[in-house]
């Protein structure tokens, strides 16, 4: 409930943006169409610095994860190792193994 919450909040920013043709790559080898899409989070809505482009890459993700960990004050972690300590954690709360292998 509260994702969706959230992602109703910043339809208001986000719903009426203009429309992007991006190449989508289907699963047959070389082979992509064009769709329209309007992107749900924008760069120009939540970036912290000016240049930015369209859309979020991958390597803006990990930069804003980065620049996260920084502000934190925590020695550097690749994002995917969250998934290790969510599970851990939840393990040892005693959680049930089949609920955390589903969130995963």
């Amino acid at each position: 409930k509260p994702a969706i919450d959230a992602l109703r909040s910043q339809m208001t920013l986000t719903r009426l943006s203009k429309e992007h043709i991006i190449d989508v790559h289907l699963r047959e080898y070389g082979r992509t169409e064009k769709q329209k899409c309007t992107f749900v989070f924008q760069p120009e809505v939540s970036a912290r610095v000016k240049n930015y482009g369209d859309h979020f890459t991958v390597d803006s993700i990990r930069q804003m994860w980065d620049a996260a960990i920084k502000r934190a004050g925590l020695r550097h972690r690749k994002s995917f190792q969250s998934r290790h300590t969510y599970a851990c954690w939840s393990l040892t709360a005693g959680a049930n193994p089949a609920f955390i292998a589903n969130q995963m």
